[in-house]
């Protein structure tokens, strides 16, 4: 498993601290976290590709780009419910929560399909 934690910023995060991020982590996705580390967006490389595509510069905060509510599941879902969401809704990685709406995770689809 990829370790998720370095695919985690603050919400005063930048645009370049996402794909630095996105970068170090080869998860294609950026979970954004409030200070109590709740979930507040993501970001991925095509938020980033879009942000730049619209003359945003790199030092503009990762608020401007991110997706607000994104999807996400919960810590005490099966390995099977959290890939069947995945599947239906089309996505590739998933922010696991708490039941507090604290990030304790990343799902990844390629690695759900492999584990056994």
């Amino acid at each position: 498993m990829k370790d998720w934690k370095k695919a985690v910023l603050k919400d005063s995060a930048t645009m370049r601290d996402a794909m630095e991020a996105i970068d170090r982590s080869s998860l294609q996705i950026v979970a954004i976290v409030d200070a109590e580390y709740r979930l507040v967006g993501t970001v991925t490389d095509g938020d980033i590709r879009r942000g730049i595509l619209k003359g945003l510069p790199f030092t503009s905060p990762v608020r401007k780009i991110m997706r607000e509510n994104p999807r996400s599941a919960k810590v005490d879902q099966t390995r099977e419910a959290i890939l069947g969401l995945m599947k239906q809704k089309k996505i590739h990685q998933i922010p696991v929560l708490n039941n507090e709406g604290k990030l304790v995770g990343i799902e990844i689809l390629d690695e759900l399909l492999t584990a056994p």
